[in-house]
């Protein structure tokens, strides 16, 4: 029998060529950024590393077959390889995923990273900001980062905790302890054994300018605590810059002493600037229309507006209520909508 002969009812698998692999690659990922809506100035800049530029990915889209033999198909379908799995990844982020590329979100990752290092003294890492700033969407982004292999515990100050006693009970809560010791000594072992307890894990307080001197003075014992016991526990603490400025002011040691010599990094947050401004309406909008001189005027107001209506939460809530009105945003459109809301933060102030 001929060898070259398939016989009658068998069924052949196709194996992809590497042009083949890159077409489907390159298709796959055009109708994710379509189905998300996602402008695609926006993607190209997100995925940079894989195209290079928009003039780069048109091509990988519309090539002819007749190219390919010179254009190395197996060298991009090398460099392509990986892009699966980022859009994955980019779906399992959300919005917050097309943010993180934002200077203070860059630094801020790049300060966690450096806490989960420390075993030392210097567990703290301190995020300064005024109402708006995006100090709670930090927290929310690395409670997210972390919470499927690291434990994290989210604790929110309140004015009641001018008395140690109540603060120490709201941890203890946190903590998941039902019996809450009678005396504050008796709280604050708790809490430590409970810290020690965790092993490996981020305690994050929100609102910690509601701290006292001596609610500072705790977290700098647990410092020491977790030190001698060799524990991988730290502590990120989200306060308003005014109010904490006051509490150094009224516990200058203990503020001191946490803030020398247990504080890792200080991250200060403030308005952004024109070109944040610009990446954070790009998240959602499409600017490739706009003119050098709209981009410049739209993101100046908005960057200046921004310090007194809310800082990003502004900015963000400029690009939501633009992009749920029309599919392309306008400058005159973005200037209208930004009156309209910085007028209501005002109000509401």
């Amino acid at each position: 029998m001929r060898s070259d002969i398939i016989p009658e009812g068998t069924v052949t698998a196709h194996i992809e060529t590497a042009e083949e692999s890159v077409r489907r690659i390159v298709q796959d990922a055009e109708n994710w950024r379509k189905s998300r809506e996602m402008p695609r100035v926006r993607f190209i800049e997100r995925f940079r590393s894989y195209f290079g530029s928009s003039k780069t990915y048109n091509l990988l889209l519309t090539r002819p077959s007749a190219e390919w033999e010179r254009r190395s198909p197996e060298k991009w379908l090398s460099r392509l390889s990986g892009l699966p799995t980022a859009l994955a990844d980019e779906d399992a982020r959300g919005d917050e995923g097309a943010l993180i590329d934002l200077p203070h979100t860059r630094v801020f990752a790049d300060a966690l990273r450096a806490l989960r290092q420390q075993r030392g003294l210097r567990r703290v890492l301190l995020v300064e900001g005024g109402t708006g700033s995006g100090k709670t969407s930090l927290l929310d982004l690395a409670e997210s980062r972390l919470g499927e292999g690291r434990k994290v515990v989210r604790i929110r100050g309140r004015q009641s905790w001018d008395s140690l006693h109540e603060m120490l009970g709201d941890w203890l809560h946190a903590l998941g302890e039902k019996d809450l010791g009678p005396t504050t000594a008796r709280r604050h072992r708790q809490v430590s054994d409970a810290l020690a307890s965790l092993g490996d894990a981020i305690i994050m307080v929100d609102e910690a300018q509601y701290l006292t001197a001596r609610g500072v003075n705790s977290i700098k014992d647990w410092c020491n605590d977790m030190a001698e016991r060799g524990n991988a526990v730290h502590f990120i603490l989200g306060a308003m810059d005014t109010l904490w400025r006051k509490l150094t002011e009224s516990a200058s040691e203990e503020s001191r002493q946490l803030r020398v010599n247990r504080t890792l990094d200080v991250l200060k947050l403030s308005a952004p600037d024109a070109a944040e401004v610009l990446d954070l309406l790009g998240v959602s909008l499409d600017l490739s229309g706009w003119t050098d001189r709209e981009r410049h005027e739209v993101s100046g107001n908005l960057s200046r507006l921004s310090e007194t209506a809310g800082l990003r939460a502004f900015v963000r809530d400029v690009r939501s209520a633009a992009a749920e009105l029309v599919d392309e945003a306008t400058p005159g459109l973005i200037g209208e909508i930004s009156t309209v809301i910085a007028s209501k933060n005002r109000t509401r102030r």
